[in-house]
């Protein structure tokens, strides 16, 4: 589902005329680079983002979706968290978004009603 939700991810990009340039999923989130014209607002790009991959992931993996989400519940929160990289260099960005699946940096979460940090 992880590499469905990359490759979706580019295309949505694509047709904003946004160019992916690293992604990388989570249990819980993603983490994307991505290089979009000053006259794309972030909020517009998340929102296609957010919207066009919770449609298709319902499509495509429906049973495994409901085995976590029940009714209506949200595919996604409504927050995102946005960044300029004008004082880090492309690679760093690049590097830290693929060390986001390595078991150095994994975030350990266990499930109690909502995510809290797992107990070492």
């Amino acid at each position: 589902m992880g590499d469905f939700m990359k490759n979706h991810a580019a295309y949505l990009c694509g047709r904003m005329d946004c160019d992916l340039f690293s992604a990388e999923t989570d249990r819980d989130h993603m983490h994307l680079l991505i290089s979009m014209a000053p006259d794309v607002a972030p909020v517009k790009l998340i929102n296609t983002l957010k919207t066009g991959l919770s449609r298709e992931v319902h499509l495509r993996y429906k049973e495994h979706i409901e085995k976590y989400l029940w009714g209506d519940s949200p595919f996604w929160s409504a927050s995102y968290f946005c960044a300029t990289t004008g004082s880090v260099s492309m690679e760093t960005v690049k590097k830290y978004i693929e060390e986001q699946r390595t078991d150095d940096h994994r975030r350990k979460y266990e499930k109690s009603g909502k995510y809290v940090k797992a107990k070492r």
